[in-house]
């Protein structure tokens, strides 16, 4: 909105809803003035993927979350899918996509976290991997974000934000 002095503030949304177990899912959304919107993923932990306690090991092949129209995939390929209270750990091989709504393009995938390795690699151009974050920025409906192969430990990742525009 704009205030009486001109200035703009952008509009949020926050709505709780829950799962199918019944827990607490936040989805909050920024409306920004130039017609784009931001998606949080605030937390990554068991509960905002519809489970009920950790997990890890072989336990699930692949599980998915959405918030305001944007898809969040996350496959095991070879490592582990794992989630805790609030983060998940990426392992080798394994792939994280998004998907965004119809009618919309992802701009910038911005990742909260720790233990960055600096080895992660994208399918569409262009991916800022290092030791201190994770990011993404571009123009396009799908990314995947793929740790490689031959990787020997993990990165916790505990939040991401996704930025998408109108096409």
């Amino acid at each position: 909105y704009t205030d009486a002095d001109g200035n703009y503030h952008p509009a949020e949304t926050v709505k709780t809803t829950t799962d199918d177990r019944g827990n607490p899912v936040k989805e909050h959304t920024t409306y920004n003035q130039d017609g784009s919107k931001t998606v949080s993923f605030t937390t990554l932990g068991f509960a905002s993927w519809g489970k009920q306690a950790s997990f890890s090991g072989n336990t699930y092949d692949e599980v998915s979350q959405a918030k305001d129209g944007v898809t969040f995939t996350y496959t095991k390929n070879a490592g582990s899918c794992y989630a805790n209270t609030n983060a998940i750990r990426f392992y080798k091989a394994n792939t994280l996509k998004f998907d965004a709504p119809a009618g919309y393009q992802i701009t910038s995938i911005v990742w909260t976290g720790s233990g960055f390795k600096g080895d992660v690699t994208t399918d569409v151009p262009t991916c800022t991997s290092s030791t201190s974050g994770l990011s993404w920025t571009g123009d396009a409906t799908s990314v995947t974000f793929t740790r490689p192969a031959d990787a020997t430990s993990y990165e916790t990742l505990s939040a991401v934000t996704v930025t998408l525009v109108k096409k």
